[in-house]
């Protein structure tokens, strides 16, 4: 999933606010996209991504919208959104 923690990278995260991460590159052999939302205290709302352009994918390969436009096509299936699809 790619809503994490500010600093799930880290060996022991202590900052405990949400963030919503693009994952491409992420299963690739080059750098994962640097895209982050902003922190949030509670866990952000899928739909709030999908209705600023990003693909929610149903498991795994959320895709950015900067990625979008320059021509990354989401590898997986859409994760349905109270039948909203990106």
């Amino acid at each position: 999933m790619s809503r994490e923690w500010v600093d799930d990278a880290k060996r022991n995260p202590k900052d405990k606010r949400w963030v919503m991460r693009c994952d491409v590159g992420l299963f690739e052999n080059y750098a994962r996209c640097a895209t982050v939302s902003e922190p949030s205290v509670s866990q952000p709302e899928l739909w709030q991504f999908a209705a600023d352009g990003w693909f929610i994918a149903e498991k795994h390969g959320d895709v950015c919208p900067a990625c979008l436009a320059a021509g990354v096509a989401p590898m997986t299936a859409a994760h349905r959104l109270s039948g909203v699809t990106s």
